[in-house]
């Protein structure tokens, strides 16, 4: 849905970033050129005694150009988002209700006013200074 509403592609990049949880996932964010615009972290699952209720988006790193030994780089932004859907259980996969579902592509949409971003300046890139 994303590639066709916004001409992106999302695909998994596990590995390429730490992780405070195991079942946490890393996705990048590339352009209809194949050039990386963002990443996000995918934390969807219930952890009662670790993580608070409810769900959410923030920003972990924002878009800004920077200036490191003379040259200007630009830093791609970064979003967390945080579910509480029902985990899997042993050999039973986890099946997302409608209100999950709902939740999810609500804050997908926050994360993606956060990473597809194309303004250089972090105070107002993303969801910076949004009312």
């Amino acid at each position: 849905m994303a590639r066709r509403l916004f001409g992106v592609t999302i695909t998994p990049a596990d590995g390429q970033a730490s992780v405070w949880h195991n079942e946490v996932r890393y996705f990048q964010v590339s352009n209809e050129s194949g050039e990386t615009i963002a990443y996000f972290y995918l934390d969807l699952y219930s952890r009662p005694r670790e993580k608070r209720e409810g769900a959410w988006m923030n920003d972990c790193i924002s878009r800004a150009k920077i200036k490191t030994d003379g040259r200007f780089y630009t830093s791609l932004p970064v979003a967390y988002l945080i579910c509480n859907q029902t985990p899997p259980v042993r050999e039973k996969p986890s099946l997302m209700t409608f209100d999950e579902v709902t939740i999810l592509f609500h804050e997908f949409g926050h994360g993606l006013q956060h990473m597809l971003t194309q303004v250089d300046y972090p105070g107002a890139s993303g969801i910076n200074n949004i009312e």
